[in-house]
This record gives C-alpha cells, structure tokens and sequence, in this order.
C-alpha cells in the first residue's frame, strides 16, 4: 500500500507537475500575449511620433522655405527701392538744373525787356526834347509874329492915320476954296 500509496503519490505529483507547467505556460503565454501588445502600442506611438515629426520638419522646411523666399523678396524689393530712390534723385537733379536754366532764361528775358525799354524810354527821351524844341520854335515863331503883327499894325495905323489927315488937309482945301 505504501508503495501504491507512493505510486499514487507520484502519479498525483507527476499530475500537479503537469498543470502547473501548463498555468506556468498559460501565464507565460498570457504575458508574452500582453507584452505582444504592448510591443504593438509602442510601435504604433512610435510610428505616431515619427509621423508627426514628419510633418513638424515638413512644416519647418516649408517655413524655413518661405522665410527664404521673404529675405529673397525682400532683397529684390530693397534693390527696387534703392533704384527708385536713385531715379527719384536723379529727377530731382534733372528738374533742378531745369529750373535753374528756365530761371536764367527768364532773368536774360529781363534784363533784355529792361534793355528795350531802356532804349524806347531814350527814344521817348529824344522824341520829348524835340517835340520841345519845335513847342519853343512855335513859340518864339508867334512871338514873333506877334512883334510883326503889331509892328505892321503900329505901321497900319500910323498910314491910316497919315491918309486920314491927307483927306482932312484935302477936304479943308476944296472947302476953302
């Protein structure tokens, strides 16, 4: 009996022994199971991760591109301004020197209308002397006149007078006789 007893026993170790090696395997197995999906988590915040860097870098060299492609504007627009500001200067220096040179123009036009009136108001100058000389020609011309008038009228009446006492001295001597 013992030794049935230890058969028995050994049969029910060799059984204990079994299932316990398969709940060590089930567990065993469980835990690989889970660690399988912890794996696959893993793996699949990983392939996130390197998604959205992805897109982070993506949105970087685009930023970056676009911040390149600004500095470039920004160059040629600067380059425009400079240009337009040297034209601009450039104007600025033609319209001086045009101002400057209609400005002489109209100063010569001047003093070349100050020459011509200077030289009519000499014209009017002579003109004046002689409309006073010829005002003083007539004028001494009358007085002259004048003197002759009155002299040939102080010889007219002296004649009318000697002829009036001619006809008296004429009319006494028919009436004395």
């Amino acid at each position: 009996m013992v030794s049935n007893f230890k058969k028995y026993l050994i049969v029910i170790a060799a059984i204990v022994g079994l299932l316990g090696t398969g709940f060590s395997a089930k567990v065993l197995a469980d835990n690989i199971w889970t660690g399988h999906s912890n794996i696959e988590a893993i793996n699949g915040d990983i392939d996130t991760l390197v998604d959205k860097l992805k897109t982070k870098e993506q949105t970087a060299n685009a930023a970056k591109n676009d911040l390149s492609n600004a500095q470039q504007q920004t160059k040629q627009l600067q380059s425009q301004v400079d240009s337009l500001q040297q034209q601009l200067q450039q104007a600025n220096t033609d319209k001086q020197s045009e101002i400057q040179e209609k400005i002489a123009e109209i100063n010569q036009a001047i003093a070349d209308g100050n020459s011509k009136v200077a030289d009519k108001q000499k014209e009017v100058d002579a003109d004046n002397q002689k409309i006073n000389d010829l005002n003083q020609q007539i004028s001494d011309l009358k007085n002259q006149a004048a003197s002759n008038s009155s002299s040939s009228n102080s010889d007219l009446n002296q004649a009318i007078t000697d002829v009036q006492n001619t006809k008296n001295k004429a009319d006494q001597a028919v009436s004395n006789n």
